[in-house]
């Protein structure tokens, strides 16, 4: 099984940086593109989290829950 899709969550945004995987979820319908970054809908992020296809970190680097994300 592929590792996770890293995300970052800040100022509750969450978007990912890496290329090769906003390749990867733009070609499968996720999210929208600004400025070489790639945001995701927490509700997007949250289904992609319970799929473990994503792994969602907040500024000091702590995994944040689906819980979190949908408040």
């Amino acid at each position: 099984m592929p590792s996770p899709m890293l995300a970052e969550y800040k100022s509750k945004k969450i978007f990912v940086s890496n290329k090769e995987q906003i390749t990867n979820l733009l070609g499968s319908g996720f999210g929208k593109l600004e400025k070489n970054k790639l945001f995701l809908h927490p509700l997007e992020a949250a289904y992609l989290l319970e799929l473990n296809l994503l792994v969602v970190k907040d500024k000091t680097k702590n995994k944040t829950s689906q819980k979190e994300l949908t408040k």
